[in-house]
C-alpha cells in the first residue's frame, strides 16, 4: 500500500476518534556517510497529555478526550508518516489528530513526542519549550550576556560577542574582538611575528621564516624558506641529506631530517627516518583540546539556538572514549581539556570518529561527524582538525598532542 494512502487512512481514522490497526509503513532513511550535518537524536517522552494550561503561557493542544489511545499513539514499531520521525518515534509533538509535527512553531511546539502546545502572550518556541524572549541577546546587544545584562565592552573576565554568554578566558588567552585568544606561539604552526602574528609555513617566504611558533627570521643571499627553515638552492642540488643554508648534513638526525632537500626539525616524541619525522612508536602521548570553531548556521538557514542564539557546542571522539563539556551560547568555543593523558602512538594513529553537537534542553543537535587519521605531522605540536560537510565547513577544532617525559 502506498504512503500517501497510508497516511490519508491514519489521518481519517484519527478524526473519527475510532482508531485502526492493520498496515505497515516504513521511513525514509537518511543518507549515511562519514560525515554529516544538522542532524539530531533524541528519545521518546512518555508524559501523560493534559488540558488546560501546563505552564506560564503555555496551552497543551492535545485534549485528553480526543487524544490517541496507547494503542494508536505513533511508536518505533508504528511510525506516522511524517517526515519529523525517526526510528525511535516522533522527534517534534503529537497534534490533535495524532500526526507527529516538527515542534518548532509558535501553534504546534513540542519535543521527543509530547502533546503540541501553543504559546502564549510573548513567549516563543524555543527549542521545544514555549519560553519568554530574553531581556539580552543577539537583538538587543552587540557585547556578550551576563544573565539579562548586556556587557557592551568586552574583557578578559567577561568575553563575548553578538549577544552570546560571557565567558571568563583562559590565564593565557585575550579577549580579542569578542573572543579568547591564546598567544601566537602556544597557537602557531608557523612562526609568529614581534606584533603577535602568526605566519603559516604555506605563507612563508624569505623575509618570515620559521616554526613552532618560534619568532620569524629573514633568509639571506639566495635561501629560501621551507619546512620553516632556510635553505640554499645550490646546497640541495648537491647534497645527498638535507641542507640548512648553505650547509649540507647526512640527513638522519632528529634535528637535521630530510633527502635532497630542506632540514626538517623533528617534534619531541618524533624520530627521523633518513627521510621524515615519523612518531617514534613507543612513545605516550597527551592530546589536548584547545579550541574550535562552528558553522554561524544550520543548512537550513536557521540560527543553532533560539532567538538567534549560538550553539553550545561539545565534542566527542568514540574511540578514545572522550566527550568534552560544553561552552555556552558561542560559536568560538574554548575547552582546553585533557582527551587523553597516555596514549601510544600505534593507538593515537587508528582512525578516529569525531562528533560536534550542540546541547540544547531536549534533543541535542548534531553539527556534523568526520573521521580523521592524523598525519605524523600532527605528533609532537598542534594539529587543526577541519571537518567539511557537503564541501561546506562544518566546525574545526585545534588539538595539542605532545609526548609524554619520561
Amino acid at each position: 500500500m502506498g504512503q500517501r494512502r497510508l497516511q490519508a487512512i491514519w489521518v481519517f481514522c484519527a478524526i473519527l476518534a475510532g482508531g485502526c490497526t492493520g498496515g505497515e509503513a516504513t521511513d525514509s532513511a537518511a543518507p549515511s556517510g562519514t560525515a554529516s550535518l544538522g542532524g539530531s537524536t533524541g528519545e521518546d517522552s512518555d508524559d501523560d497529555t493534559t488540558t488546560g494550561p501546563t505552564s506560564a503561557g503555555v496551552t497543551s493542544a492535545v485534549p485528553t478526550s480526543t487524544s490517541p489511545s496507547s494503542n494508536s499513539s505513533p511508536t518505533a514499531s508504528d511510525p506516522t508518516l511524517d517526515p519529523s520521525d525517526s526510528d525511535e518515534g516522533c522527534l517534534g509533538c503529537i497534534n490533535a489528530a495524532g500526526i507527529c509535527e516538527a515542534g518548532e512553531f509558535d501553534d504546534s511546539c513540542g519535543r521527543g513526542g509530547s502533546p503540541c502546545m501553543v504559546c502564549e502572550g510573548a513567549s516563543q518556541c524555543a527549542e521545544g519549550l514555549c519560553e519568554a524572549p530574553p531581556d539580552c541577546g543577539p537583538d538587543n546587544c552587540n557585547g556578550c550576556c551576563d544573565g539579562d545584562d548586556c556587557v557592551a565592552t568586552p574583557s578578559n573576565a567577561q568575553c563575548g560577542a553578538d549577544g552570546g554568554e560571557c565567558t571568563e578566558c583562559d590565564s593565557e588567552a585575550t579577549c580579542t574582538a569578542g573572543a579568547c585568544e591564546l598567544p601566537c606561539e602556544d597557537t602557531c604552526f608557523g612562526c609568529c611575528t614581534p606584533s603577535g602574528e602568526c605566519i603559516d609555513d604555506e605563507e612563508q617566504d624569505a623575509s618570515a621564516c620559521g616554526f613552532l611558533g618560534f619568532d620569524c627570521e629573514a633568509c639571506v643571499g639566495d635561501q629560501n624558506c621551507d619546512f620553516g627553515v632556510c635553505s640554499s638552492p645550490g646546497c640541495i642540488e648537491t647534497c645527498d641529506g638535507c641542507c640548512i643554508g648553505d650547509t649540507c648534513y647526512d640527513g638522519f638526525d632528529d634535528t637535521e631530517c630530510g633527502f635532497e632537500e630542506t632540514c626538517e626539525v623533528c617534534s619531541d616524541g618524533q624520530a627521523c627516518d633518513g627521510y621524515d619525522c615519523v612518531p617514534n612508536p613507543g612513545v605516550q602521548w597527551q592530546v589536548v583540546l584547545l579550541d574550535g570553531e562552528i558553522v554561524a548556521m544550520q543548512p537550513g538557514g536557521g540560527t543553532w539556538d533560539a532567538f538567534g542564539g549560538a550553539p553550545d557546542p561539545y565534542l566527542d571522539i568514540a574511540e578514545l572514549d572522550f566527550e568534552s563539556m560544553f561552552v555556552d551560547n558561542t560559536l568560538d568555543p574554548v575547552w582546553n581539556e585533557t582527551v587523553t593523558s597516555a596514549i601510544l602512538t600505534p593507538d593515537l594513529q587508528e582512525t578516529l570518529t569525531f562528533r560536534m553537537r550542540d546541547s540544547d534542553v531536549l534533543v541535542d543537535q548534531l553539527v556534523g561527524t568526520c573521521t580523521v587519521d592524523l598525519p605524523d605531522e600532527a605528533f609532537g605540536g598542534l594539529h587543526e582538525v577541519t571537518c567539511q560537510v557537503g564541501g561546506d565547513f562544518a566546525w574545526s577544532v585545534l588539538l595539542s598532542i605532545q609526548p609524554i617525559q619520561k
